[in-house]
């Protein structure tokens, strides 16, 4: 997370100055993830602003406050199931799909809108 940058000698000293490696860090400590996704607000938030960069990347993406919500919703509901483990025994379970496709259900829920959650 930090590297060194400079060290000086100060007396029989060396002090060390470190600086960030990278430009932005997300941290997560838990349930509190889960509360963000019920925060409908915070959420909304958080969906326009990763649907706006979706945008800026080329995706054909049209959203409205209706969507926006729905978003939120879903995002609560995956990081409910996923946060119990209940999910994974779900997906695992679905014997009519194969394991690529019970995989990329897996990925798609881990890392889907990427909130900053173990979802």
């Amino acid at each position: 997370m930090v590297e060194v940058t400079r060290e000086e000698r100060v007396g029989h000293l060396i002090e060390s100055f470190y600086r960030a490696t990278a430009e932005t860090f997300s941290l997560d400590y838990g349930k509190a993830s889960t509360v963000t996704f019920r925060n409908k607000k915070q959420a909304k938030e958080l969906a326009t602003i990763v649907l706006d960069a979706l945008k800026k990347l080329g995706f054909n993406l049209e959203y409205n406050e209706r969507t926006l919500a729905k978003v939120a919703e879903i995002r609560a509901k995956i990081e409910d199931c996923c946060e119990s483990g209940e999910f994974e025994d779900q997906v695992s379970a679905m014997e009519d799909l194969d394991l690529l496709t019970r995989s990329l259900i897996l990925d798609f829920a881990q890392n889907s809108f990427q909130f900053g959650c173990r979802v």
